[in-house]
Formats: C-alpha cells, sequence, structure tokens
C-alpha cells in the first residue's frame, strides 16, 4: 500500500500496531440484513464510490452517543468496527502493542 501513495512507504513510517479487546453494548450493525432492510439501504450502497450515506450514517450514529459501527469495509473487502471512544461509557476499550513498524522490513515480518 505505502507504494501507491505520494510519499512512499518510508513515508508512513514510523506505525504503531495494536489489538484492542472491546465490549460494547449500544452498536449500529450494518452487516445484518434486518437492520439494513429497516433503514431502507442496499449493501452495495454502504462501498460505493458517493461517501455520503455512509458519512451521513456515522454522523448520526454519533450523534445518538452510540459506541460504534460495524459496517463492510469500504473496499468492498471484509468489515470494520467504527468505535467512537468518547462514547464507550460503562463499555471495554483496552488496547494493547502487537508491534512498532520503524522500517520497512519491520512491516514484512
Amino acid at each position: 500500500m505505502g507504494h501507491s501513495q505520494p510519499i512512499g512507504p518510508y513515508g508512513l513510517l514510523p506505525r504503531q500496531l495494536f489489538e484492542y479487546e472491546i465490549r460494547l453494548e449500544r452498536t449500529l450493525d450494518l452487516t445484518h440484513p434486518n437492520i439494513l432492510a429497516q433503514l431502507q439501504i442496499d449493501p452495495e450502497e454502504l462501498i460505493a464510490q458517493d461517501r455520503r450515506l455512509p458519512q451521513s450514517l456515522g454522523q448520526a450514529a454519533h450523534g445518538l452517543s452510540l459506541q460504534a459501527i460495524h459496517c463492510y469495509s469500504a473496499t468492498g473487502v471484509g468489515q470494520v468496527i467504527v468505535v467512537f471512544p468518547e462514547h464507550i461509557g460503562s463499555g471495554t476499550l483496552s488496547p494493547r502493542l502487537l508491534a512498532l513498524w520503524e522500517t520497512v522490513d519491520d512491516v514484512q515480518q
């Protein structure tokens, strides 16, 4: 990915890679067919080039003090959880450092 960026891979370093333990109670699950049907959203709309719908859903979820959104990745590959740390409240968000990438060789390990 770094080679496709104007600053190159070295411009993206150093980086820290974390793993998080999370426990959430108030989330919007945009991967669940029933939720998408209730919102009248086609899953393809969430990964389209036009980012207005996903952005407005994120703003609405944040405004409703939801803790996170579970959704499909904008790349169309896999899923992501977008966490609003300021809304964690009684939930859990515990980071653990997995790796420190200072050189390109560190990333390839």
